[in-house]
């Protein structure tokens, strides 16, 4: 916004510089035109001074640095500026209107900032709000109560077992017991196998694991003990894993 208001101020020389030259008008075109050189100029002007003052070693331009920089720059002199200004038009330019700034709203505080520690200079900025770097664990001790601590794990079974539930009604087959609303009352399909009595005469893996574990702790008792060789040989058989046996009479 700065930057607009002094192209104005800008833009107003150049129309008096013109009107006293004996310009009766100009062109908004030609009006930037020439706003867009001069402030080139002066903008090279002040680069190029601040170049001759760092050179020196100085942070702050001097006359000899603007005066070096004319010459190098535009061609002329600090004498020639001022017999132009000696002659300059004698309109006066108001200046820039200044511009009222928001007032930004102030940030909410919580607590009361600490002082700077003394390695820390003063023309840094102040702290912030302590809760903004210091670290207040908060956190609720659990109860560890018989009563809540059982109530807490029937509510965890019971909670368990109803996402299983409701996974299961969402993967497999439901019944409807009410044929109102389809999603009430729904049940879990049963499909039992085609043959369900075949995995009773099939013997599961289990089954076999325990069996020659079985036999191979009444081999170890026949070895330790003579007497109980006869009690060590009985193995419980399941009559249902046994091969079938033919009929004396069957061909």
């Amino acid at each position: 916004m700065a930057d607009e208001s002094y192209r104005y101020c800008l833009q107003q020389a150049i129309a008096v510089i013109s009107s006293e030259a004996g310009f009766s008008s100009m062109s908004s075109m030609a009006l930037e035109t020439v706003t867009e050189m001069i402030q080139s100029v002066l903008c090279e002007i002040g680069r190029c001074s601040q170049s001759f003052c760092e050179i020196s070693s100085r942070t702050t331009p001097t006359l000899c640095d603007v005066e070096q920089t004319l010459i190098n720059t535009v061609g002329f002199t600090i004498q020639d500026v001022a017999k132009y200004c000696s002659n300059a038009p004698t309109v006066t330019i108001p200046p820039p209107e200044k511009l009222h700034e928001k007032s930004q709203p102030k940030l909410i505080t919580v607590g009361t900032p600490a002082p700077s520690p003394s390695y820390i200079p003063d023309h840094f900025p102040p702290l912030p709000s302590p809760h903004t770097y210091i670290r207040t664990p908060t956190y609720k001790y659990p109860n560890t109560e018989y009563a809540v601590v059982r109530k807490k794990r029937s509510e965890s079974i019971r909670s368990s077992r109803n996402s299983l539930i409701k996974f299961i009604v969402k993967t497999s087959d439901t019944l409807s017991l009410v044929h109102e609303d389809v999603k009430e009352g729904l049940l879990i399909k049963s499909n039992p196998p085609v043959l369900s009595y075949m995995d009773a005469l099939f013997s599961s893996e289990e089954d076999k694991t325990s069996q020659v574990d079985a036999s191979q702790a009444n081999n170890s008792d026949d070895d330790d003990d003579d007497d109980s060789d006869d009690e060590s040989t009985k193995i419980s058989k399941n009559p249902f894993l046994e091969p079938p046996q033919k009929r004396p009479n069957s061909p």
